[in-house]
């Protein structure tokens, strides 16, 4: 990830770690809302408090929008007392400090149908990070664009009140051959975009997915005589080992007036903390490379091994010849000797037998 880019984590509104304060209506729905969830109020209660969250991070963007622009509701930012905002429901605190905050979200206006659909968390240094889900905006520059994608719609694109795209933007496409590129560090990946009909006849975009070179291809189609977008539609996902991957998105072929949004893509942190997020210009350890390098390895041990054996027994020969050499001489010299010997006589009368100096050959004249 690039030094000049933020770090953020995701949690759906269904998740555990939302502490609901009042009574509140939970809707699980196909498409249109992050896991396919989204939660409303059920009670005026919800104007002293409707939701909480903690968390360790510097900032906080919560998306619950309502169905009346300027309308108001209440933000409680650790303890400090609930202040009115105003505005869609739509929440974004100031940068905060890196460390532990609570928020509480409350809105008691129930014909507002206000629709909570996420919050998203700004990462600091105290932020625990491993098994979070991070999300990655379009524009995010660790997103590599390349081909004619545009910043905005081919095509007529409208959203309900409920729904729309995070942060407002998206990249679209119409165009096979447009592809997209992104590295991280997790355990798994999503891709979320819009899939947008324009015309009532049949068409379809193919798009195909790889990760670390594993392809995967899916074909989106919308149905016949609707051009309703379709917002947060998960298009991609799988799960991969702890690691540093590389993710490809490819469009491959567009028929009859058919255009795609990416939105953002998620995943799995692997990484206890952004400070410990290792670098992502860092190269995978590719499996081909490695068979690769243990073959190479193999086939240079082997020769090694052959030349060494081959000096071993060489060095054996050399040494047992010139053993051989020694016993020769050795039995000619004790010949001599016992031709010499005269028992009878003392020993300071024996001949004088100087040893037999063994040298070697190339010493030898």
């Amino acid at each position: 990830m690039s030094v000049s880019s933020n770090v953020t984590y995701i949690v759906d509104d269904s998740d555990s770690a939302i502490g609901y304060l009042c009574a509140s209506t939970h809707q699980r729905v196909t498409n249109s809302y992050f896991h396919d969830t989204w939660t409303s109020i059920a009670s005026t209660n919800c104007a002293d408090g409707w939701f909480q969250y903690k968390f360790n991070g510097t900032k906080v963007y919560i998306f619950s929008p309502n169905t009346e622009y300027g309308q108001n509701y209440t933000v409680n930012m650790d303890s400090a007392g609930a202040l009115i905002e105003y505005g869609n429901g739509i929440y974004t605190s100031g940068l905060l400090h890196d460390g532990e905050h609570t928020v509480i979200y409350a809105i008691g206006h129930e014909e507002l149908h206000p629709a909570f659909d996420y919050l998203t968390v700004q990462a600091g240094s105290s932020t625990q990070m491993k098994g979070r889900t991070v999300i990655v905006d379009d524009y995010d520059p660790d997103i590599t664009f390349s081909g004619n994608w545009s910043n905005v719609a081919f095509y007529p694109t409208k959203f309900d009140y409920s729904t729309g795209t995070y942060q407002s933007t998206a990249h679209w496409s119409n165009t096979a051959g447009d592809s997209l590129s992104f590295r991280f560090y997790g355990s798994s990946v999503a891709v979320y975009g819009i899939i947008s009909n324009t015309t009532d006849t049949d068409g379809s975009i193919v798009i195909s997915y790889s990760v670390d070179a594993e392809k995967a291809t899916t074909s989106v189609s919308s149905a016949n005589g609707t051009n309703q977008p379709i917002p947060m539609a998960q298009l991609f996902s799988v799960n991969v080992p702890d690691g540093l991957h590389t993710l490809v998105v490819n469009v491959t072929f567009v028929l009859n007036l058919r255009q795609i949004g990416i939105d953002f893509i998620t995943y799995n942190a692997s990484f206890e903390s952004i400070d410990s997020m290792p670098s992502l210009s860092d190269s995978p350890v590719s499996t081909t490379s490695s068979s690769k390098t243990t073959n190479v390895g193999a086939i240079a041990g082997s020769v090694v091994g052959g030349v060494v054996f081959v000096t071993i027994f060489a060095l054996f020969l050399y040494i047992f010849k010139k053993r051989t050499y020694q016993r020769r001489r050795t039995r000619a010299a004790a010949v001599v000797i016992g031709r010499n010997y005269n028992p009878h006589l003392d020993a300071k009368h024996q001949p004088i037998i100087e040893a037999y100096q063994m040298r070697d050959q190339k010493a030898l004249p």
